[in-house]
């Protein structure tokens, strides 16, 4: 029996990130609490995750839902070289924009310093 492609955007944009990362599914999986083969399940199209899940590994990897189940082409949260946020950052940003620090202004100060990390 054929197995049916449940989205495939989805398992496309999955996998991208993932290697775009470089994190193994299991990390992937501890990190955002789901169970052990789970998430590769999902990323194969054996079974559809639920909204959490997809709430999750978008927060996770610092896109939006609807980039990642295909709806959208823009992936939310970039900085200007492409890259994404990790989860930790969005966090900091949320926290900064209650604080009055606007999000322009904190991207620009996270530019700066993922640029010069490591050069000292």
């Amino acid at each position: 029996m054929k197995r049916k492609i449940v989205n495939q955007a989805f398992i496309e944009r999955c996998n991208k990130l993932k290697d775009e990362k470089g994190f193994s599914l299991e990390a992937i999986e501890k990190e955002i609490g789901i169970s052990k083969g789970s998430l590769s399940k999902y990323m194969n199209g054996v079974h559809l995750p639920n909204s959490e899940v997809v709430r999750l590994l978008s927060k996770y990897w610092g896109v939006s839902s609807d980039y990642l189940l295909g709806s959208s082409d823009e992936r939310n949260n970039e900085l200007s070289d492409g890259k994404t946020l990790p989860i930790g950052y969005v966090s900091i940003i949320e926290d900064a924009i209650k604080a009055g620090i606007t999000e322009d202004e904190f991207r620009s100060v996270l530019e700066m310093a993922i640029k010069f990390k490591g050069k000292g």
